[in-house]
């Protein structure tokens, strides 16, 4: 089982390599990040976090 760390790393990979960016504050970002992984353990896919 991935986590969260791991998970982060292969999106900033890909991020990396099409230019985009992550939210700079850090407390939004783990929020998401930690949404994200839930959804995927939850659902067994990733989706989108937003209440």
């Amino acid at each position: 089982m991935r986590t969260v760390a791991v998970m982060f790393a292969e999106m900033k990979k890909i991020a990396d390599e099409e230019g985009y960016q992550f939210n700079p504050v850090k407390e939004e970002l783990d929020d998401i990040l930690q949404g994200l992984w839930d959804n995927e353990h939850r659902y067994g896919y990733i989706s989108c976090p937003a209440a």
